[in-house]
């Protein structure tokens, strides 16, 4: 850590089956005041969903949450299995994990892909030369 910068407290995007979650079946995000990653120091912070949008009283059906931030701009995604459709994945994104979770940008599905069949996705950081050899693989 720089020396003189503050580190933010830790966050935790909430699925369907947390119990913190109160209604469920969408996704919500929780902090905590440390950075220990103790399950029992988080606390949802907005009744409201990411997923829901400026919707909050419609279900969505989501769960499988992943967040990932692009390293070459300051702008978060989360991505979210739409657990009724089959492997259909919805994103969302924001600049700013403080944001209202109501507030988060809904991305076209033109925007994205993922295999046909993918539940519960997660990501790893690649090279180009990796990448390229597992698109030629599949």
């Amino acid at each position: 850590m720089a020396q003189g910068r503050a580190r933010s407290p830790a966050r935790r995007v909430l699925g369907s089956g947390s119990a913190l979650t109160g209604s469920g079946k969408d996704i919500q995000i929780a902090r905590s005041s440390t950075l220990a990653l103790d399950p029992a120091t988080f606390t949802r912070w907005s009744l409201d969903y990411i997923t829901r949008g400026s919707t909050q009283s419609r279900r969505r059906a989501t769960e499988g949450p992943f967040v990932i931030k692009d390293p070459r701009q300051n702008r978060w995604y989360l991505f979210a299995d739409y657990y009724l459709n089959g492997g259909v994945f919805g994103s969302w994104s924001t600049t700013d994990l403080d944001t209202d979770p109501g507030s988060w940008t809904e991305l076209p599905s033109a925007q994205y892909r993922f295999p046909s069949g993918v539940r519960h996705a997660n990501a790893v950081r690649a090279t180009q030369a990796e990448l390229d050899a597992i698109i030629a693989h599949h």
